[in-house]
């Protein structure tokens, strides 16, 4: 029987295993960072091995075309006509690839006229075996091969239009767009496969897709490292913080008569404010502070007037502290790349404002962190709206006072 099995789907296999490998990060360490002055030291796990297997069912209907070329039958000839279909599938999910297997029913109509000018029709029904490996390389975008196993006969596709025709072995490569949450998601696309072992003539099948798949068992959320980050707008600003609760004042009264007292309420203790010198100082810039636009680095007027007049006071004061290094962070929503980028450029908007204040840029640094320095774990708004923020982390501090002077408005 002739071998049709194309090189181009060996080839795509192997560039997505390569692409895969160079694209990954290097393994994940535990390392520990510091969020403190001298005085104190609050220490977070800087990353964190996300559980992000799991599974899915899904499923959907095709419709499409089916392309028959002329066998070498006589009085073959050769057909088009509609492919129509169901499927359902069990999926998993990896960091950057799909599997997908199931079962699927395929309804094939195809006509058309031969040599004798007879025109010939022919049906096929069949349950089939699907498996199809696909590679995550984008925000909602998955591309890879797709490989069935027909159990019933082919008839019409080997040349043989009788009911003793060979079962197929079908083979392609397949595109969908797939969104949702984590509870439900969707998926429409297209694919093209031949037949493999129709040793006589060739079929293509190309078909359009839609598919609905939801989660019943449970596990960990899905974070893909592709979700873009959330809008600006969208995010519940963090409300502030309730004011301590205030020490209740001595009775200046006489000693009363002895009587039976409630058991005064708890008092939250108020951190000391950084006096005196300080190795290392911390200041958080939050998304009140800093609204930047969503995907940008761009800020209000307002907030870059504001940045500006920090900087001409870290300049009067250049003598009070040593260096300073600006760090931008963002929420875990987004794919890890970009992120780092967009936290760098908010940093070098920072830093660019500090200096146009009049503060010495020699003495500043900005840096990019992106999303690996979380200091609210949740997975909600609130808590993205607290790690998207920059950090002004100045060392050598002579006064914290003074440094914080900088910050009152």
């Amino acid at each position: 029987m002739k071998n049709k099995y194309p090189s181009w789907l060996l080839a795509l296999v192997v560039v997505g295993l390569v692409s895969d490998s160079v694209a990954a990060p290097t393994k994940k360490t535990a390392q520990k960072i510091s969020y403190a002055s001298s005085n104190s030291s609050n220490d977070l796990i800087a990353d964190e091995v996300l559980k992000e297997n799991r599974f899915y069912l899904f499923g959907g209907i095709d419709l499409g075309l089916a392309l028959y070329s002329q066998s070498d039958v006589l009085n073959d000839a050769s057909r088009s006509g509609i492919d129509i279909g169901a499927r359902g599938l069990l999926a998993y999910y990896t960091k950057k690839w799909v599997f997908d297997g199931g079962l699927g029913f395929a309804f094939l109509s195809s006509s058309g006229t031969n040599t004798s000018g007879r025109n010939l029709s022919v049906t096929t029904r069949t349950a089939y075996l699907d498996f199809s490996p696909r590679y995550r390389f984008a925000t909602h975008w998955q591309v890879g091969p797709e490989f069935q196993y027909w159990l019933g006969t082919d008839n019409g596709l080997n040349g043989d239009l009788s009911s003793t025709s060979n079962k197929a072995v079908m083979g392609g490569l397949q595109l969908l767009r797939e969104w949702g949450d984590e509870s439900t998601k969707y998926r429409i696309g297209g694919r093209w496969n031949i037949d493999f072992n129709a040793a006589d003539r060739n079929l293509n099948v190309f078909q359009l897709f839609f598919q609905i798949g939801f989660s019943p068992f449970g596990g960990e959320p899905v974070r893909s490292p592709y979700i873009e980050e959330m809008k600006e707008d969208d995010v519940e600003k963090v409300e502030a913080e309730p004011a301590p609760t205030p020490r209740p004042e001595p009775s200046p009264e006489p000693t009363p008569e002895p009587e039976v007292m409630s058991t005064p309420a708890p008092v939250e203790e108020v951190a000391p404010l950084p006096i005196g010198p300080q190795e290392k100082m911390v200041i958080t810039l939050d998304v009140r502070d800093l609204p930047f636009e969503s995907d940008s680095a761009k800020l209000p007027k307002y907030n870059r007037d504001r940045v500006q007049e920090i900087g001409r006071f870290l300049g009067e004061r250049k003598e009070d502290w040593n260096s300073l290094i600006v760090s931008g962070h963002t929420d875990e929503q987004g794919k890890k790349s970009y992120n780092i980028k967009l936290s760098k450029a908010r940093a070098d908007t920072v830093r660019q404002l500090l200096g146009e204040g009049g503060a010495p840029l020699n003495k500043i640094k900005a840096v990019g962190m992106g999303s690996s320095r979380p200091i609210d774990r949740k997975h909600n708004k609130k808590a993205w709206a607290k790690n998207r923020r920059v950090e002004l982390e100045f060392k050598g501090v002579k006064d914290g006072l003074v440094i914080q002077k900088a910050f009152k408005r």
